[in-house]
């Protein structure tokens, strides 16, 4: 598997001031944290994380991923909870049904 790292402006994509933008940046991290979570729970062995046993691993990243969906569900909440998210996404929604209705006639005047 080959990585390749770049540098981003962090600050440019999500602005401390947007809590639009706030809010998609932390699930960026939260989706990160539960991939993270789900391989240590399904991880056959990981021999330097296994000291005590393999179940209490396994047990202690359930627990992470549970607490780390229950902060997922507060982001979302914070989107769903904002107008500004909501015109923009009922606008993107509404774009592409127009669109996709556009294409449908397109195919049938086609056919």
């Amino acid at each position: 598997m080959k990585t390749h790292i770049r540098h981003l402006n962090l600050y440019k994509w999500f602005p401390s001031n947007d809590p639009i933008a706030n809010a998609v940046a932390r699930l960026c991290i939260l989706k990160e944290d539960l991939s993270i979570e789900m391989e240590g729970v399904v991880a056959d062995k990981i021999k330097y994380l296994d000291k005590t046993s393999t179940n209490t691993r396994k047990l202690y990243f359930i627990r992470n991923s549970v607490r780390t969906l229950r902060e997922i569900v507060e982001a979302v909440d914070d989107l769903q909870n904002d107008e500004e998210f909501i015109q923009a996404v009922t606008h993107v929604f509404f774009s592409f049904i127009s669109y996709n209705f556009s294409v449908v006639r397109l195919a049938n005047c086609m056919i």
